[in-house]
């Protein structure tokens, strides 16, 4: 069973604690960083590229000093757990698809990305740089309280604002949990009621029989107020 708590910051000096550490850091890299769009992705990819950068600040996870030994038979057992599906009869682990209705998965609460190893690495690597002047970064987003029965019947938590791509990545996940694809076109959409109260709310659009998307992601966004979010570099501008 997945813990419910990330553990300390401490060295883990067992293989018991490196495991709990593994499955911690997995569950954080599913939650905060590995969309559905990124599969089928690589099991070097998911360890390297997400499950390490996201452990918290001055742990480390090294499938070597758990019990598993080796990344795959890691990725066998969260498979087991019912977590994510691997490919078959592949010669490296491939991870094809995340359950994230597992309640482990579901009821997972991330750490803050600001306690995490990438976070304290940018944070160090923004110090070492002399410049005086550093540009603030701003980003188009949109407001999404009215997505929240969206976001609650996937379980997840509500955020002020979304990318582009944050939208798309979650009616991705709805589509795919309620099985709206067209049964003779996988590319296209049957929008539920849900998904049709929020593409006719107003602008006089119409809704249609079927979405690609990226059609979708576009007529629900219409009806969201845009905003621009703007990010100080840390230390100030």
């Amino acid at each position: 069973e997945a813990p419910n708590e990330p553990s300390a910051d401490a060295v883990h000096d067992s293989p018991e604690d490196m495991k709990r550490a593994l499955e911690e850091c997995l569950l954080q890299a599913i939650k905060t960083r590995v969309k559905d769009k990124d599969l089928p992705l690589v099991g070097n990819s998911l360890y390297a590229q997400h499950m390490r950068p996201c452990r918290r600040a001055g742990s480390n996870i090294d499938v070597k000093a758990s019990s598993f030994k080796k990344l795959a038979a890691f990725l066998a057992h969260a498979e087991e757990s019912g977590w994510i599906a691997l490919k078959k009869g592949s010669a490296e682990p491939v991870v094809t698809r995340i359950f994230r209705d597992h309640p482990d998965v579901r009821e997972w609460k991330p750490w803050p990305k600001s306690v995490t190893a990438e976070a304290d690495d940018d944070a160090a690597a923004a110090g070492s740089k002399s410049s005086p002047s550093a540009s603030i970064q701003v980003e188009f987003v949109w407001k999404i309280a009215k997505l929240k029965p969206l976001l609650e019947a996937l379980g997840d938590e509500a955020a002020e604002c979304c990318t582009k791509a944050d939208c798309q990545d979650v009616l991705h996940r709805y589509v795919n949990s309620k099985d709206l694809w067209l049964k003779n076109n996988r590319k296209r959409i049957g929008p539920d009621g849900l998904l049709l109260g929020f593409v006719a709310e107003k602008n006089g659009e119409d809704a249609q029989a079927a979405y690609s998307i990226e059609s979708l992601t576009d007529s629900i966004l219409k009806n969201l107020p845009a905003c621009h979010r703007v990010t100080a570099p840390q230390g100030g501008a």
